[in-house]
């Protein structure tokens, strides 16, 4: 209770962190509501323009949501067509769901889908917190500090970390994992990594980026060999995962299998670029952040390899696994170490920064007013 008080009472949590926060996501908010109010041709004609009758609650759910409600609603199970829940990782639908039975099952799906959206920002304003003060432990920079946290709140598709999605609490279980890493908590780490591990599949990668921080702080007679473990904590949450896999659909390995039905399958990195897997409505903005995310991952040497090695494991790492550049817009935005690099460029340069936030957040709105309208732009 007192690190938490002490977190809400100080200065850049009330005067940096927590405006940009809400102020990113009322735009959001209200970039939505007038979207949804003004009728448009559906990005999919096939699914349902609305989950719940409540807009504000609705327009945060859409497109991997419905795997999520599933999940919650009839655990993992082997479904008869091609797609299958079972790709999708189980951390984030249990929490939610148990929140949800917590305040006892109300009506559904417009309590649930509350919930989740809750589970999100709060998961998202806690990672804020941790970003900001991690880059002020990198660099001893209050205001690179406030950069970050407000280059995340304004990222093209940032809309995520307030949706019903894993992004969120995934953003807050690595930054937590490296926060405690460089405070030597091991311990912690180890938690982190677990959970991250049971987020997404990338979370076990965690392992290689803190092992540079561990070897740093040994060689320094600051951590102890047996630290080294806490990282590999991702492959007991994976084993978790495909425990659970293996109980309930008897294939521990099907989340593996379902990925395929999306057309993911493993090539080198450059092969992605060149896949017939094309997403006509945001195909060069997936282009365009995937390689500007490689760019400010290799910047970002200055805080260390860890930073860099973690920065290409969210942006290389999906293209190795699914060999195409779907949804890769969103699956960078959860390389921090990007942010804190495009963070390190900008110091100094007052009409670079303020170009990085009207067009980040431009771009944002659009995405926002075509995710609405089910378009896939994540």
């Amino acid at each position: 209770m007192k690190s938490v008080k002490s977190v809400v009472s100080s200065s850049s949590f009330l005067k940096t962190i927590v405006p940009y926060f809400l102020a990113s996501r009322l735009m959001l908010a209200f970039v939505g509501w007038t979207a949804r109010a003004f009728a448009a041709p559906a990005g999919n004609p096939n699914l349902p323009t609305r989950l719940t009758w409540a807009r504000f609650i609705d327009m945060w759910g859409r497109w991997d949501t419905g795997w999520y409600l599933q999940i919650i609603r009839d655990g993992y199970t082997a479904t008869a067509g091609p797609e299958s829940a079972t790709a999708f990782f189980p951390l984030y639908p249990y929490l939610v769901g148990a929140l949800y039975r917590l305040l006892g099952s109300p009506e559904w799906p417009v309590a649930l889908l509350a919930v989740g959206v809750v589970v999100s920002n709060v998961c998202f304003l806690a990672a804020l917190v941790l970003m900001h003060r991690l880059m002020r432990l990198k660099t001893g920079d209050t205001a690179a500090a406030d950069r970050v946290v407000l280059y995340l709140c304004v990222a093209p598709l940032s809309l995520v970390f307030s949706a019903f999605y894993s992004e969120s609490l995934f953003l807050l279980l690595t930054v937590g994992a490296f926060y405690a890493a460089e405070r030597g908590r091991w311990g912690w780490v180890a938690v982190a990594v677990a959970l991250a591990a049971m987020t997404r599949a990338t979370g076990v990668l965690l392992a290689l980026p803190l092992w540079f921080i561990w070897w740093r702080q040994w060689l320094r007679d600051a951590a102890r060999g047996r630290d080294a473990l806490a990282p590999l904590a991702g492959i007991l949450g994976l084993l978790a995962f495909m425990l659970i896999l293996w109980r309930v659909v008897g294939d521990p390995l099907a989340f593996m299998r379902a990925g395929a039905a999306w057309g993911s399958r493993t090539a080198w990195p450059w092969q992605a670029f060149t896949s017939p897997f094309i997403q006509t409505t945001i195909h060069s903005l997936n282009i365009g952040l995937t390689l500007l995310t490689i760019a400010l991952s290799l910047a970002a040497w200055r805080f260390g390899l860890a930073y860099v090695a973690w920065g290409l494991v969210c942006a290389v790492g999906p293209l190795v696994l699914k060999g195409n550049l779907g949804s890769m817009s969103r699956y960078v935005v959860v390389a921090f170490p990007a942010f804190m690099a495009l963070s390190a460029l900008v110091a100094g340069r007052p009409r670079l920064h303020d170009a990085v936030v009207v067009a980040s957040s431009g771009v944002l709105r659009l995405m926002m007013a075509l995710w609405v309208h089910h378009y896939f732009v994540v």
